[in-house]
């Protein structure tokens, strides 16, 4: 498989059954992918699409009409995510995509948090 490797070990250790922990920290630490790394061919405007149907493919996951999108509320925004049957994104990317429907979780105030400032 050429990019998404990290992806593609973790769907396969878990369809395995096994499970992960959450260890606080860096595991490991490396340059951002550039036009002639592996990940920056593979997630490249031109390929991204075709990187992504291979991993779904292979792992048996869906084609979903919908994706909920929170960069800020992420088990807020899954738990919706998993009552739509929709896909999950942390960060919405609108180039790469063929969804009918994409709900951006932006603004969730709870009673002890201020209000938001508006943006000038």
């Amino acid at each position: 498989m050429q990019g998404a490797q990290d992806w593609d070990l973790w769907l396969t250790v878990t369809e395995n059954g096994h499970k992960g922990a959450y260890i606080e920290g860096f595991g490991f630490i490396t340059d951002p992918p550039n036009k002639d790394s592996i990940s920056g061919q593979a997630w490249n405007d031109i390929n991204y699409k075709a990187t992504l149907q291979t991993v779904q493919k292979k792992h048996g996951i869906p084609l979903r009409d919908m994706v909920v999108g929170t960069a800020m509320h992420k088990l807020k925004g899954l738990h919706i995510a998993k009552l739509l049957e929709a896909d999950f994104s942390q960060f919405l990317d609108f180039r790469h995509n063929d969804y009918k429907l994409a709900f951006n979780l932006v603004l969730a105030r709870t009673f002890d948090s201020p209000m938001p400032r508006p943006i000038a």
